[in-house]
C-alpha cells in the first residue's frame, strides 16, 4: 500500500507563520522553483498581497506574523500549502479560506482549481457558496455522513439541506459544478 503521505497534502484552516522574510515563510529554505513559488502566489491568491511588499521576497514577517492581516497570513500558509502540493493527486483543504472576505475566497477556489487541475480538491466547508466549485457533496451530522451527490441532488433529497441554501447564506452555490469534494457538516451550517 503506497504511503499517502506521497499522494495527499492538507492545507489547514490554520497554519503557524514565524518570524522571518516571506520567503523563509513560503519554503522553509529549501529554494523551490521560481515557477513553482509563482504558481502557488497565484494560486493563494498572494500575489496580489505581494504587489504591495516592496522588498517583495526579503520582505520581514514579524512573530507569529503579527504584521500581517488574518487573511493575508491564510493566505501565505495558502501559497505554502501550494508549493508543498505542486506534486500531490489529493489536495485536502480544511477551510483555509474562513478569514477571508466571499470575493476574495471565491477568487482562490477558481484559482485553486487551476493550480491542481489533475488533482482531486477535497475540502471541509461550512460556506454554501462554494459548493458550486465541487462535482460532489458529502453532508455529515454528527460526525457521520448522512447523503451525498451533487448540490443539486442533496437540495431534493435532504430537506435540511435544501433549509441551508434557502436560509439567505447563499443559495448561488447550485449552478455548474466544479472539482473535487466538499464536505458539508449540517450542523455547523444550521447553527
Amino acid at each position: 500500500m503506497r504511503d499517502i503521505a506521497a499522494l495527499a497534502t492538507l492545507i489547514p484552516q490554520e497554519a503557524d507563520v514565524f518570524e522571518g522574510s516571506l520567503r523563509e515563510n513560503l519554503d522553509f529554505g529549501l529554494d523551490a522553483p521560481a515557477d513553482a513559488i509563482e504558481r502557488a502566489l497565484r494560486g493563494s491568491a498572494f500575489d496580489t498581497v505581494m504587489a504591495g511588499l516592496p522588498l517583495g521576497f526579503t520582505h520581514p514577517i514579524a512573530q507569529a506574523g503579527s504584521n500581517f492581516s488574518g487573511g493575508q497570513r491564510q493566505r501565505l500558509c495558502m501559497a505554502r500549502g501550494a508549493l508543498a502540493a505542486a506534486d500531490s493527486s489529493v489536495v485536502f483543504l480544511d477551510e483555509p479560506t474562513s478569514a477571508l472576505d466571499p470575493i476574495t475566497e471565491e477568487q482562490i477556489h477558481l484559482r485553486l482549481a487551476r493550480t491542481f487541475p489533475g488533482a482531486c480538491i477535497v475540502a471541509s466547508v461550512h460556506r454554501m457558496s462554494l459548493l458550486h466549485h465541487f462535482d460532489r457533496v458529502v453532508m455529515m451530522a454528527d460526525g457521520a455522513i448522512v447523503d451525498a451527490g451533487t448540490a443539486a441532488e442533496l437540495q431534493a433529497r435532504q430537506p435540511a439541506f435544501a433549509a441551508m441554501l434557502r436560509s439567505g447564506r447563499d443559495t448561488a452555490a447550485l449552478p455548474g459544478a466544479g472539482t473535487g469534494t466538499a464536505r458539508v457538516d449540517a450542523e455547523a451550517l444550521a447553527a
